[in-house]
Formats: structure tokens, sequence, C-alpha cells
């Protein structure tokens, strides 16, 4: 799939459906390859906008915070505080 074709929210194909079957499974993920299309709707009335970096092999999305400190548990808003401003890296190899 190439990148105009992501962006507009086509559905791609998962590269490992053991995984992806796991994942839907264990409700991790609720629908297979429609996440940048779900992105992209849940920022569409914000100002800061996701960033999309594609490569043939790779997706890189810079999600930016819309609510900061929303309905956070203790652990979560611990979390948030120890990665706000960093990058999370994640790679499927």
């Amino acid at each position: 799939m190439d990148k105009e074709a992501c962006l507009r929210g086509g559905i791609s194909i998962l590269r490992n459906r053991i995984i992806g079957s796991i994942f839907f499974r264990l409700h991790m993920i609720e629908r297979f390859g429609t996440g940048v299309k779900r992105i992209k709707e849940e920022y569409r009335e914000s100002k800061i906008k996701p960033v999309f970096d594609m490569t043939e092999n790779t997706i890189r999305i810079i999600l930016p915070v819309i609510e900061a400190g929303g309905n956070l548990t203790e652990d979560e808003n611990k979390v948030y505080k120890l990665l706000r401003g960093r990058e999370i890296r994640y790679s499927l190899k």
C-alpha cells in the first residue's frame, strides 16, 4: 500500500496473521488495518495534527496530546509524566 492510499484510510493487509489474531482475541485491537483512518478521525477537530512518516517498510506516527491530564488514574498519570516530551519507538521485527 502506498502512502497516499494509507492516509486515505485504505485497509492494509496483515503482515503477521498470527500476531494480529492474538491481539484481536485479547481485545487489544478491534479491527484490522483501520488505525490510520481512526487516528485521523480522532484528530479531525484538533488544531495540532498527527505526523505520519511512512517508508516502504515502516510507519511512524507522532500523536500530539489533545487533552493533558484528562481522567487518568494515579498510575497512568505517573507514566504520562515520565513519557511526556519523549519519542516512543516500537518496532514489529
